[in-house]
């Protein structure tokens, strides 16, 4: 049990008994509802987060593997509220016709890892391969640099990697993992693991 359902049972208990010294009924089970209202707010996240812990930790130990949940395309718009900088993605490309591509996983690998190269190849809405306005270039490699731990979540952006005025949509071909003590390894396009109800926080 989490801290913060240990802390709403104590908050409803804690009410609850104020409410009953009281001496008055109808005192006692006002104060009782206000606690299990305080005590659901405090239990409902910490029970939602280990049972998300609790999946995620089940998926990586069944999966010593890089285990994507997705992979997409759009463009980042930042907002300032309160001096607070707020960045959000949005769908689609920028004004300028840039595509940054974005791409969620995590790792189950028991050693630590040095770089992770995400082999992308993006295609147009006819499924031919669709090549970058300036650099003619449809094939990406995304590199993200370490050091990499077990269960540690990747939560990648690679701004305006491709220019172009049609819908692009990514495919991840393949990935390789590079570990810290020197040794590689090809995870192919068939033998990816993906997991779209993967929890995030």
């Amino acid at each position: 049990m989490s801290g913060l359902e240990l802390g709403g049972i104590i908050l409803f208990l804690v009410c609850a008994l104020l409410g009953l010294v009281s001496g008055s009924g109808l005192l006692f089970w006002a104060m009782a509802g206000f606690g299990l209202m305080l005590g659901l707010i405090l239990y409902i996240p910490g029970y939602t987060n280990r049972v998300n812990a609790n999946r995620t930790n089940a998926l990586i130990s069944e999966n010593p593997t890089i285990i994507v949940k997705d992979v997409f395309l759009g463009h980042t718009v930042t907002s300032v509220v309160a001096d607070v900088p707020s960045v959000k993605w949005i769908q689609g490309a920028d004004s300028s016709n840039y595509w940054s591509c974005h791409i969620r996983a995590i790792s189950g690998y028991d050693r630590p890892i040095k770089y992770v190269i995400f082999h992308v190849s993006m295609y147009n809405s006819v499924g031919d391969l669709q090549y970058c306005d300036y650099k003619k270039k449809c094939h990406y490699n995304l590199r993200v640099v370490g050091p990499i731990s077990k269960g540690e979540h990747l939560d990648c952006s690679f701004d305006n990697i491709i220019h172009a005025k049609v819908l692009v949509t990514p495919v991840l071909t393949a990935i390789t993992v590079d570990f810290a003590d020197g040794s590689s390894k090809e995870i192919k396009k068939e033998d990816i693991k993906w997991e779209s109800s993967l929890p995030w926080s």
